[in-house]
């Protein structure tokens, strides 16, 4: 059997491009060469717009912890300090916002104009699961499980929905493959978020107060409408 891929530099475009070689896939698919070479959404893939692509999410990811952590007014992340604990607000903020802007600018570097739309919808999305998160605090009243989780599909199942759905575009994009993502995405940025949830009660520490699955299941279990107000003032205390 012939190598699959191969890398190869010259394209109408410049750089480096990886190839789809054809070789006999009769006994398995009853496509010809041809069929298989010219049809696979795998036929030609610019390599240097997979690596655009790949270290575009990760500034992205970045960004929205730096940025989270200040509007949480979080001095620790993954047991060490926050850059907004360390060196002050308005300097995370221009680090959040730099590595936005070379997020988007190595999508722009990218042949496929639907990178830069799929990463602005899902940048937007994020922005707006924050907000209500945001909007409940300055104003805490009870909470639903079904709010509660339309904000985990807002703020979480985007970051991870993005990042399967650029691999995609670069790998020749599917509609069928997109929808599937989706659902994955939702389904694992909802159990992600739960567990996350479920952790800030694996101890005695007080717990910040924020939208979450655990607050939301007792105030549905708890209906009084003094029962989020009190909750606040124990928070607080």
């Amino acid at each position: 059997m012939r190598k699959l891929f191969q890398i190869g530099s010259g394209s109408a475009a410049g750089g480096t491009a990886v190839h789809v070689v054809g070789f006999n896939l009769r006994s398995w698919t009853g496509f010809p060469d041809n069929a298989v070479v010219q049809k696979s959404v795998l036929a030609v893939i610019r390599a240097d717009d997979v690596q655009r692509a790949a270290i575009a999410v990760e500034c992205f990811h970045k960004a929205s912890l730096v940025h989270d952590d200040i509007q949480d007014n979080d001095k620790e992340r993954y047991g060490k300090p926050t850059i907004n604990a360390l060196y002050g607000v308005p300097i995370a903020i221009n680090v959040g916002d730099i590595l936005l802007g070379e997020g988007y600018r190595l999508l722009s570097l990218c042949d496929a104009r639907a990178l830069t739309a799929v990463a602005a919808d899902a940048h937007i999305a994020l922005c707006k699961g924050q907000g209500m998160e945001l909007e409940w605090s300055v104003s805490p009243r009870p909470l639903t499980l079904d709010w509660v989780l339309e904000i985990f599909c807002n703020k979480t199942v985007p970051a991870f929905e993005v990042s399967l759905v650029l691999g995609l575009i670069c790998a020749g994009d599917d509609e069928v493959l997109r929808r599937i993502f989706h659902q994955y995405s939702r389904a694992l940025g909802i159990a992600y978020q739960l567990l996350d949830d479920i952790e800030d009660f694996k101890d005695d520490r007080p717990v910040a107060l924020r939208p979450s699955a655990v607050l939301a299941v007792l105030c549905e279990q708890n209906p009084e409408p003094v029962y989020i107000s009190s909750s606040c003032v124990d928070s607080f205390a």
